[in-house]
């Protein structure tokens, strides 16, 4: 069996075993809660969580093992190279600090949608039970206290990926054929469940940027995310390229 098919069947395999050891739990619990305490059902609840966080602790680990091994065939050689680019010290940290400014500014947008949400709905559910003016004021409070939180979340997750960047001088980056490694991040363009949305370049934080969105999951569950990858100088005809490539995944 071929390593990417084992990775997925040994992830497949876990993920069953946990969700039904979690149902399992669940259940155990809603036994004891029902017929009463007794050691049986104490015990077969505390068996079920157990091999639940074994589960979880094994699903983990292999995805660990999958990307360590992923990262090593490209750096390595031992994947299907295409090149490797690397991001000098003054570009990296002006795309560090310009994609900061912007998660900053893309803030006030999520604390309104939030925060207008969370009022909406208390106002909802409140409005059979205060006058329309107690409403207006609850629902006030609650917009601004949403609005406040979300936007402070917000810019503490860019702070933090800002100080994960600048821990790195600059940037190293190694494409290939189906994944990207940036400063050791693995970027899968190729897994399973998951699908490329987008492949394009773009003007973005002030820079020139390759710009990839992938996505996970179906229906309403489904998962987005962005990577941008600043296109160095010299390197526009190489960056076209690499779209021209990676956009044959788009699904």
């Amino acid at each position: 069996m071929k390593p990417k098919a084992r990775f997925v069947l040994r992830i497949v395999v876990c993920t069953v075993l946990f969700i039904g050891f979690l149902a399992g739990t669940f259940i155990s619990g809603i036994f004891l809660y029902l017929e009463g305490f007794s050691s049986e059902r104490l015990g077969l609840l505390v068996l079920s969580l157990a091999f639940s966080i074994i589960s979880l602790s094994k699903i983990i680990q292999f995805n660990k093992e999958e990307v360590r091994s992923r990262i090593d065939a490209v750096t390595k050689g031992r994947h299907d190279f295409i090149t490797e680019w690397t991001i000098s010290s003054s570009l990296w940290h002006k795309f560090l600090k310009g994609k900061l400014a912007f998660d900053i500014k893309e803030s006030t947008g999520y604390g309104y949608v939030f925060g207008g949400i969370m009022a909406a709905i208390l106002a909802f559910v409140l409005s059979a039970s205060f006058a329309i003016v107690e409403l207006l004021m609850i629902a006030l409070g609650v917009f601004v206290i949403v609005f406040g939180l979300t936007k402070l979340v917000v810019i503490l997750i860019a702070r933090n990926k800002f100080r994960k960047g600048s821990q790195f001088s600059q940037a190293e980056i190694h494409f290939a054929k189906e994944v990207i490694i940036l400063n050791g991040r693995l970027i899968s363009l190729s897994d399973f469940g998951l699908r490329v949305r987008s492949v394009l370049r773009e003007n973005r934080f002030g820079l020139e940027l390759i710009s990839i969105a992938t996505e996970t999951g179906i229906g309403n569950r489904k998962n987005r995310f962005e990577y941008h990858i600043p296109i160095p100088i010299g390197k526009t005809d190489e960056a076209n390229e690499l779209i021209d490539y990676y956009s044959t995944l788009i699904e």
